[in-house]
């Protein structure tokens, strides 16, 4: 998940439209970041490395998930099928049908959510599903209604949690829009007009690393890695098996208290520069050297 964040932080190599050169900028911390994929949906106040604030989390499906799901009801068989779907869309009026779908949130009597920055898709699904069912519209219609209806509502949580943001922190000048559906125009193109509106600069990852996971997990790395934040590999294969904690699920930080999404970590584990251990004995040189010739050897 942070990677996906701070990925947005690499130099991009492609001149823009605009320029023959790199653009120079980048989103320096603090920055809200919404995170918009197939397994996550957060808003997130991103302070430094192993640093962030959950202030929103969905209750049911990511937005991409629901992107994929609805795609398979409208008999697109590509995988992932959200890119076809936003396709689909562009050929279709985003209003044809869209009272017939389920605004997320907006029936809830609980005002705490209703008011929050959490997020829902479970119930546009379903509505979705009822309308293609019913078999009064055409499918680029309802895509685009489809589309139209997940785009408010992720515009509507992200000012929210902008303005929860700048309570926190009032330095805050960026927004980052990351993850796989980051790469939709239509999520793009909003998001820009919400930023706008804020007063803070969009960034959101070139099309290609939106979904590029080694890219932006190798990128995170060169970020901890010029900060500090690393521990040197173990020299013996003692230490070695106290040196590794595999986690399935790894906590991105603390949540806001108003905060009632999903899989979200009560603690989470701050980033923090960490001494360096002494420089390898020469007996341990030599059980590496030993080591590396049998692995050749083999």
């Amino acid at each position: 998940m942070e990677s996906h964040m701070l990925v947005t932080r690499k130099p991009d190599p492609t001149p823009t439209a605009s320029s023959t050169s790199p653009s120079p900028h980048r989103p320096e911390f603090p920055f809200v970041t919404l995170l918009v994929s197939g397994g996550h949906n957060m808003a997130v106040l991103t302070r430094g490395m192993g640093d962030h604030i959950i202030l929103g989390s969905t209750l049911d499906d990511s937005v991409g998930e629901c992107f994929d799901k609805v795609a398979r009801l409208l008999d697109i068989h590509d995988v992932p099928g959200g890119p076809v779907l936003e396709k689909l869309a562009s050929e279709g009026n985003p209003r044809a049908c869209l009272r017939e779908l389920a605004k997320p949130l907006a029936k809830t009597r609980d005002l705490e959510l209703k008011n929050g920055c959490d997020f829902s898709f479970a119930g546009l699904k379903t509505s979705m599903r009822h309308l293609i069912e019913g078999g009064k519209y055409s499918k680029p219609d309802m895509a685009a209604s489809f589309q139209k209806r997940c785009v408010d509502h992720l515009v509507e949580r992200a000012g929210r949690a902008i303005d929860w943001a700048l309570e926190i922190d009032g330095s805050i000048k960026d927004l980052v829009v990351a993850g796989g559906v980051a790469a939709n125009k239509s999520v793009r193109s909003n998001m820009q007009e919400l930023a706008k509106e804020k007063g803070l600069m969009l960034y959101c990852p070139p099309t290609r690393l939106c979904t590029d996971n080694g890219t932006m997990v190798a990128w995170n790395a060169i970020e901890h890695l010029k900060e500090g934040l690393y521990e040197r590999a173990p020299c013996t294969a003692e230490s070695a098996e106290k040196f590794v904690e595999v986690r399935p699920r790894w906590p991105l930080g603390p949540r806001d208290e108003r905060c009632r999404g999903r899989d979200n970590a009560e603690g989470g584990r701050k980033a923090r520069k960490r001494p360096q251990p002494e420089e390898p004995s020469e007996e341990q040189l030599r059980e590496i050297k030993r080591v590396a010739a049998e692995v050749r050897i083999s």
